[in-house]
């Protein structure tokens, strides 16, 4: 019967599976952590041909040392190569493809949705094809922990532009993307796949005291990933996007508490939420923290078995998971 692939040809097509991650934030903690697990996990797996990392930050220096991390890997048959886009370099015969970093300063609102289009086209067309895609939506600030009586306009605003605004651009273009691709307009086949990953908090689910802004924006991309769930199911039964059929699902993750630029300033000194003072001391004097390690250990293998639901919400500490090392709290 013709159109099907049958024996050899779809152990060749499963083999020749290419992987991509776009991780924003990826220049220190858990952006760092999400780039080099990724490499580790799907550079490892059976089937899998190639992965490709594209590094997004503003923080050049701190690329570069993600760069190094990437290379570090005992795993990994092949290092990442951080470059500059004007002069990368195409391993065709190495596991890990070379990642490229971009300075994007997700701040930058006016010409956020022009740079991020760039970044796709230009990694698609310098090392695609890809087959699967994965968007990790990690950038943010803490911002000021007060309570919201004490909050600044400027404080506002600077919060929801970075960790609300800029996410849901970053989708808007992306989507746009995808659906734009056709397989007769490319000389490579397009993605068929995409994993939209918001690396959520407990925040967005519940209220802190002095988390005000910082969980009105996790609330908010929380359901961001819902409502791009609820449109592509209302295009897929309306057949009105017209564009490729790219499976398209999203996901909140919720990383767990550990040690970073956003719990050690309370560790030492501090905030208005005395119970959250007071429970990260005490997970820092019993070196009770979350490994970055673990947490995206396990979001990589809640991604490589992909039987989640699009939308959803999961904690790393969610026990209905079947995790690997359940010993881990």
């Amino acid at each position: 019967m013709e159109g099907l692939v049958k024996g050899e040809d779809l152990e060749k097509e499963i083999c020749m599976s290419a992987f991509w991650a776009v991780v924003t934030g990826a220049s220190r903690n858990y952006g760092a952590a999400i780039a080099a697990m990724f490499a580790r996990h799907f550079g490892a797996k059976n089937g899998v041909e190639e992965v490709h990392l594209t590094l997004l930050s503003r923080d050049e220096a701190g690329l570069e040392r993600v760069k190094a991390m990437c290379e570090g890997g005992d795993r990994v048959t092949a290092a990442c190569e951080v470059a500059n886009s004007e002069d990368i370099d195409r391993s065709d015969h190495e596991t890990i493809r070379p990642s490229m970093y971009c300075r994007l300063d997700l701040a930058d609102l006016e010409w956020l949705p022009e740079r991020f289009r760039d970044v796709l086209e230009r990694e698609q067309q310098t090392h695609g094809p890809f087959d699967h895609m994965y968007v990790f939506l990690n950038s943010g600030t803490l911002g000021a922990i007060v309570h919201i009586r004490d909050q600044t306009a400027a404080e506002v605003q600077t919060n929801m532009e970075v960790n609300l605004i800029a996410p849901t651009v970053i989708c808007s273009v992306l989507l746009q993307w995808l659906q734009q691709q056709q397989p007769a307009a490319t000389a490579t086949r397009p993605v068929s796949s995409c994993r939209i990953v918001d690396i959520s908090s407990r925040a967005a689910t519940g209220a802190y005291a002095g988390f005000n802004l910082y969980g009105l924006c996790k609330t908010g991309r929380a359901m961001l990933t819902k409502v791009i769930t609820a449109e592509r199911q209302d295009e897929l039964r309306g057949e009105s996007h017209g564009g490729a059929r790219v499976d398209v699902k999203t996901l909140s993750f919720a990383p767990g508490r550990m040690l970073t630029g956003m719990t050690l300033p309370v560790v030492e000194n501090g905030c208005v939420n005395q119970a959250f003072t007071d429970e990260c001391r005490r997970l820092h004097a019993t070196n009770g923290f979350l490994d970055p390690h673990v947490s995206t250990s396990r979001l990589m293998a809640l991604l490589d078995r992909d039987e989640f639901e699009s939308g959803a919400f999961v904690s790393v500490g969610d026990k209905r998971q079947e995790w690997d090392d359940m010993d881990c709290p």
